[in-house]
């Protein structure tokens, strides 16, 4: 085709046949996938009963929560879902704050860093050039200043380099096809339903023709009747080869050829897999950091049409389908973003009936390798590779565990829903039985048997919306009194002590913190006990917020690290501004140097209350510092006022 060799596109390789994959695929090549094949599916069996004790974790926060009968209509006080909003409420709030860090080093070789230091060797050089002072002396001071000046002159770099990359990685958090902050909350909220959250860091770049190219082959393609028809005249000899016509087609050929590709999207890309889809080596003794492991899998649970759609792979029916009930699709950011990368493989539209898939992306870390394998097909989808985005830590999966524990058997920490189970039951149970008990004590009408006649039923029993109901009854003989024929039946009270859930209450305060005042009912302590146990609650949840923060620092340092390796100097400087300063060969030392970390408490919600009272507080006592800077001081004071104040706006 003429367009083809227009666009000098590589095409895509033809997907193998359904049944020659065996055929082609070496024996040892087999006998590899087959082996981490059986090591996942090993790996799932194990952890089956954490995986399904994750899923009934997440059915019961729902709202399943009378397993004997979940499709029935007994009484179900959500109380597990009120906690777990208020507890991600409490943990997330807002995006983090990111700050570039400087290493804690000796930049200085000969000067100890005081000011006076400094100024008595500047006095001795001037002493020098007037012959004063020892020369031995003179060179002394000489290289203090060298060394002083070299020192601040790359404290000075680092600085530039540091709040480029805090400008690049908050564009690149706004930047993710789902809103980074909405995904972090899903996140913290699967962590408190299952135990566990996970996020995975990945590096996308995809690279074509600039628009300006992209407009003029669209131009081109609109022409495309004008020359084909040129060339079939060619063909036929109704034009001379060296025909304008035949000028005029190779020209615009060759020059589409000559066009380079250029980056047109590059960056970080955060994924948030679920909880069940993280697969670690069974000898995992701790999922935060997942040491002990030797490998760790994801599983993507794919059609094959979207096997074929992201990894340019065909398995036919070379597959294990997946016949469990679990309905959900896996939702992966990276999915997207490789299927969007590979849109011209012309995979076939999914199926929404087709039979799923376990895909596995296995990270080695004994070997440093990469492995991309489907259940059941004998061939890799993707070549054995290195991982995409190199960190320190290896793993591109971090952890948050909002319970962790120290136990022997069991590297998954327990719920919030698993510890207030027990509690949810038991106010159910209560308001179950009270609903019942009300229902019974309903006022009844007592009356002889044999007396009322079905039809004198019915009239009784039937009660008009409007006006004065006259009710005659064939039984009720004239000048005979209503109460001879029918009498009131009292039954026994409702005995409110038997269904008191205060305990209950007491004991989801003692287990998750959460009181009774906090899901919005009025508690009978007193003032001191509930704040008491508000200030309880709170110190529990600063330290889920440090383990939050931590993970966020963890996964900042490593973007840091993937910033400087992969990102190009000219992106750079598309999102930070022409002042950017970006290393352009040397990423690893300055990874070395500087590093991203979150600023403490910075996702929690804002007290500008008590910053700016700190504020305050501190200001005087820093402006009796001789040498401080205002403008230094000014930016402190805007930032706990509005971040989006400027001190540059000022001036």
């Amino acid at each position: 085709m003429l367009e083809e060799a227009m666009l000098e596109q590589p095409m895509p390789e033809t997907p193998e046949e359904p049944g020659d994959v065996n055929e082609r695929t070496p024996a040892s090549r087999k006998h590899l996938v087959s082996r981490w094949t059986a090591a996942v599916d090993q790996a799932k069996e194990h952890w089956s009963k954490q995986f399904d004790h994750m899923r009934k974790d997440e059915r019961f926060a729902r709202g399943d929560q009378w397993p004997s009968d979940p499709d029935s209509d007994k009484y179900v006080a959500n109380i597990t879902m009120r906690h777990v909003q208020q507890r991600v409420s409490d943990l997330y709030a807002r995006n983090p704050r990111v700050v570039a860090r400087q290493a804690d080093r000796m930049q200085y070789e000969h000067w100890d860093g005081k000011a006076e230091t400094l100024q008595a060797a500047q006095q001795i050089l001037q002493a020098a050039q007037q012959g004063q002072v020892d020369p031995s002396m003179a060179m002394t001071a000489q290289l203090i200043i060298q060394d002083a000046m070299q020192g601040q002159q790359k404290s000075r770099m680092l600085s530039k380099v540091g709040e480029t990359m805090e400008r690049v990685f908050a564009h690149q958090m706004l930047e993710q096809p789902v809103p980074f902050k909405q995904q972090m909350k899903n996140m913290v909220r699967r962590a408190v339903t299952t135990g566990v959250g996970y996020v995975q860091l990945g590096f996308q770049r995809q690279v074509g023709m600039s628009p300006e190219i992209e407009a003029r082959i669209k131009d081109v393609r609109d022409r495309m009747a004008r020359i084909e028809r040129l060339g079939r005249e060619l063909a036929e000899g109704d034009h001379d080869e060296d025909s304008a016509e035949a000028g005029e087609l190779e020209a615009q050929i060759a020059e589409l050829q000559s066009q380079p590709e250029v980056i047109l999207r590059e960056g970080l890309i955060f994924d948030f897999p679920r909880s069940t889809e993280i697969i670690p080596d069974p000898k995992c003794t701790n999922v935060v950091g997942f040491l002990g492991c030797d490998w760790v899998a994801r599983e993507y649970r794919l059609t094959t049409a979207q096997i074929e759609e992201i990894y340019g792979v065909d398995v036919g029916d070379d597959y294990d389908s997946d016949s469990s009930d679990r309905k959900h699709r896996s939702g992966s950011v990276i999915e997207m973003s490789r299927a969007f990368a590979n849109a011209e493989r012309g995979a076939t539209k999914e199926d929404d009936t087709a039979p799923f898939a376990s895909v596995y992306e296995i990270w080695s870390k004994s070997d440093g390798m990469v492995y991309v394998v489907c259940a059941g097909y004998p061939d890799f989808l993707v070549e054995p590779h290195a991982p995409e985005v190199a960190l320190d830590r290896f793993w591109p999966v971090f952890t948050y565990a909002l319970n962790p524990l120290d136990c022997e058997d069991n590297p998954y920490p327990p719920s919030d829903v698993t510890l207030i189970r027990h509690q949810q039951m038991e106010i159910n149970r209560s308001r179950q039985g009270l609903r019942e008990h009300r229902r019974a004590a309903r006022p009844k009408i007592v009356t002889g048997a044999g007396q009322l006649s079905e039809t004198d039923r019915d009239l009784l029993q039937s009660v008009p919306e409007d006006g004065m109901p006259v009710l005659e009854l064939q039984a009720l003989q004239p000048n005979q009194a209503v109460k001879d024929l029918l009498q009131p039946f009292t039954p026994p009270g409702v005995d409110p002590n038997l269904y008191d859930v205060g305990q209950s209450y007491q004991d989801v305060m003692r287990t998750v913190g959460t009181q009774e005042a906090n899901l919005g009912g009025t508690s009978k302590s007193t003032a001191t006990e509930s704040n008491i146990a508000e200030q309880s609650r709170q110190q529990a949840s600063t330290s889920a917020v440090d383990d939050l923060d931590e993970l966020l620092s963890e996964l900042s340092r490593s973007a840091g690290q993937v910033l400087l390796a992969e990102m190009s100097s000219e992106t750079v400087r598309e999102i930070a501004g022409r002042g950017a300063v970006w290393p352009e060969l040397s990423g690893s030392d300055i990874a070395r140097e500087l590093y991203l970390e979150i600023e403490a408490g910075s996702t929690g919600r804002p007290n500008q209350a008590v910053e700016l009272q700190a504020a305050e507080r501190l200001v005087p006592l820093l402006m009796q510092i001789p040498g401080i800077s205002p403008e230094w001081l000014a930016k402190e004071v805007l930032r706990r006022m509005d971040d989006n104040l400027r001190i540059e706006d000022a001036f």
